[in-house]
């Protein structure tokens, strides 16, 4: 046994007596035993009937399938291949990755699981702060964690023949609402994803349809000149016929005079097919409409009776407007082209939001029914060494408030 003088030595501020030290918890073991027991059988006793059990509630989670998506992803990128170059369309193309992307970026945000939180506890927008601060820790509990790979599973992943999976999960005491909250919050992820993505067609397709109206208003506009430049051509050509008719008359040509000349006339037709072709704009000429120019040569009965029908053509506007269209029937296709090329696109973009308004649309890979359910182990031997230690810091306390006792009543 070591007396209590020496006890002064063990809590010596110039030094620590060692010796004395271990002797004096030798001498208290019995102090350590039965704080340790009582502090050990507490702990087993909370961890074991008053802690709560925590459940975990995981669906396990990949890329989607390209192939079970086929039509899907190949409707939107063949849509956006077609019409990136002349319509200048810049938009990403669909892609597992694509829709693992969103759903991730949609998860991380937050906005989706406050909803769904809420939603199950019944909080309004404007609650107490109380309510907001468990919104904030039952946000924390929604996880997702990629799932450990065996060896076997790790060399197909480096040669591409496996997905990750991950395991999104959501803990909590209560293990009904631990399953309605992950599986309302993967269900809103998904409705939220169609959401944005419907948004974007919604957005490409106003301005493709914005687009091809300019270029109907394009087209339109040059029919419009064209129009008027063929009504030009026209009705000069009315005064090119009668001011050789009038020649014509002048030499008492009737008919036609080129067949009774052994050489060329003073006007051939090639100096006058190059001197009006000079006259056209845009794409419509007057060697398109009047290959055969034409003079006072011809004789006046011919050229009467040709001024005659383009007079009557030019004052009809039905027949007017018939001889146009023949004309510029290329023109006329390509516009009619254009609204047909807006409609397919439109009944491509209705059949992706067909898709993606029907429930069963989801932004990754899972089975719904595929729940996981696991009881968290409590962690109770951690706890007991955590008591012991506590038991032996409280041994010493008490130790050192003994010690103080004792030297006050030596002083005395």
């Amino acid at each position: 046994m070591v007396d209590e003088d020496n006890t002064k030595k063990i809590f010596s501020k110039n030094s620590i007596n060692i010796k004395n030290f271990i002797l004096r918890t030798w001498n208290y073991k019995l102090l350590f035993f039965v704080l340790a027991v009582i502090f050990g059988v507490i702990t087993s006793i909370y961890f074991e009937y008053r802690k709560a059990d925590i459940y975990s509630v995981q669906y396990s989670i990949k890329k989607i399938d390209t192939n079970e998506n086929k039509f899907l992803i190949n409707t939107y990128n063949n849509l956006i291949k077609n019409n990136s170059n002349h319509l200048s369309l810049d938009t990403a193309i669909f892609s597992p990755d694509y829709f693992f992307s969103l759903f991730t970026r949609i998860m991380a945000e937050g906005d989706v699981g406050e909803q769904v939180i809420r939603q199950l506890n019944d909080f309004s927008i404007g609650s107490s702060q109380d309510n907001r601060l468990l919104v904030s820790n039952e946000l924390r509990k929604i996880t997702m964690q990629s799932k450990p790979l065996t060896a076997t599973e790790k060399a197909l992943f480096k040669e591409g023949k496996l997905d990750l999976f991950y395991i999104l999960s959501f803990k909590s005491e209560d293990l009904d609402y631990a399953e309605n909250v992950i599986k309302l919050f993967i269900k809103r992820v998904n409705s939220e994803g169609s959401k944005f993505i419907k948004e974007n067609l919604n957005a490409m397709n106003n301005y493709i349809e914005d687009q091809y109206q300019l270029k109907k208003e394009s087209i339109n506009a040059i029919l419009k000149n064209e129009e008027l430049q063929i009504r030009a051509i026209v009705q000069k050509r009315i005064d090119y016929l009668k001011y050789h008719a009038a020649i014509a008359r002048e030499l008492n040509y009737e008919y036609n005079q080129l067949i009774y000349l052994d050489e060329p006339p003073f006007i051939n037709s090639r100096s006058i097919a190059k001197e009006q072709d000079t006259n056209f704009i845009n794409r419509v000429s007057s060697a398109d409409l009047f290959p055969t120019i034409g003079s006072y040569y011809d004789g006046y009965k011919a050229l009467d009776q040709e001024r005659l029908e383009l007079e009557k053509l030019i004052n009809n506007d039905e027949e007017f407007e018939n001889y146009k269209n023949n004309i510029l029937v290329n023109t006329l296709i390509s516009l009619n082209k254009l609204d047909d090329e807006l409609g397919i696109i439109k009944k491509e973009i209705l059949n992706i939001q067909n898709i993606l308004d029907h429930s069963s649309f989801s932004l990754v890979a899972y089975n719904t029914n595929n729940l996981l359910y696991i009881k968290e182990v409590k962690n109770i031997n951690l706890a007991i060494i955590i008591a012991v230690l506590f038991s032996i810091f409280v041994s010493y306390f008490i130790i050192y408030i003994r010690y103080l006792f004792f030297e006050d009543n030596l002083k005395t």
